[in-house]
């Protein structure tokens, strides 16, 4: 990766807008804009690659990043991430390899939010890390019932309905 980082650049007022820390107080807010880092790449730039890894998950600020895995040898492009959304959860909240390679599609800044920024809160504020994880919860619950209609669809099992008493 060739990336700048330094200290973040936006406010406790910006991170607000951001669904990751939505309802969090602003004392947390505020020690975030002052403790995190900045991750600056260019287009092209390599964030990490699948496989790698790691215990930080990102907040897209401005600019987007491309998704792709590795099928058969062949890269797939799985999606895009831009402003105000977040990717590489899983690496911290179930400490697994990276599952996809990441890349900046053009200029890109990012709030890197590692693991020991999380334990670092939790003994802060035990409630704002809840709100936190509970934000990627509800996050990584939408994602899945996305993905779920979408497997239904196309399979042609129906609507998109569940099945009543299913999960």
């Amino acid at each position: 990766m060739t990336a700048a980082s330094n200290h973040l650049s936006v406010g406790a007022e910006e991170l607000a807008q951001i669904g990751l820390f939505g309802g969090m107080p602003q004392s947390a807010l505020q020690h975030f804009a002052n403790e995190l880092s900045l991750v600056q790449l260019k287009d092209g730039d390599v964030l990490f690659r699948e496989g790698d890894s790691g215990r930080e998950l990102y907040v897209v600020l401005t600019g987007a990043v491309d998704v792709v895995r590795t099928r058969r040898g062949q890269a797939v492009p799985v999606g895009q991430v831009g402003a105000g959304r977040w990717f590489g959860e899983g690496c911290v909240l179930a400490v697994q390899p990276r599952s996809a390679t990441v890349a900046a599609s053009g200029p890109v800044e990012l709030l890197r939010l590692g693991a020991s920024d999380l334990n670092a809160l939790y003994r802060r504020d035990a409630k704002a890390y809840s709100l936190l994880v509970l934000n990627m919860a509800r996050d990584l619950g939408r994602e899945l019932r996305t993905l779920r209609e979408q497997m239904l669809q196309s399979s042609g099992d129906g609507d998109g309905d569940e099945p009543s008493g299913s999960r």
